[in-house]
């Protein structure tokens, strides 16, 4: 019976004793996307997620929001592995709240 990689890990191959600690720019869940365990490989497998926009995920990252672009920053990219890559928030404009993929408005 396979046994699911914990969040943050994950394992591509069958048969294996270990699991993958997940790399940069990826995350790792262990919730599949219809909310199962993912226990991969199988058709809901584990395997890294490209981080999403206005975030970043250093190695073992374990879920899409686990590490925002602080407040005053964005960045429209997936994939950042760094905080050093969230963009400031761009001249007139700001950015009020992280996790943004784009500016909040421009300033009065």
């Amino acid at each position: 019976q396979p046994v699911p990689c914990p969040s943050g890990f994950y394992q591509d191959q069958a048969g294996q004793g270990s699991c993958k600690r997940c790399p940069a720019g990826f995350y790792c869940s262990d919730v599949c996307e219809d909310n199962s365990l993912c226990v991969g490989p199988s058709p809901n497998s584990s395997v890294p997620i490209l981080c999403p926009s206005g975030y970043f995920c250093p190695e073992g990252t374990r879920f899409p929001d686990e590490f925002p672009c602080p407040v005053g920053y964005f960045r429209d990219a997936l994939a950042l592995f760094s905080d050093s890559q969230c963009s400031p928030c761009t001249p007139g404009m700001y950015c009020a709240q992280q996790g943004l993929s784009q500016p909040t408005a421009a300033c009065d």
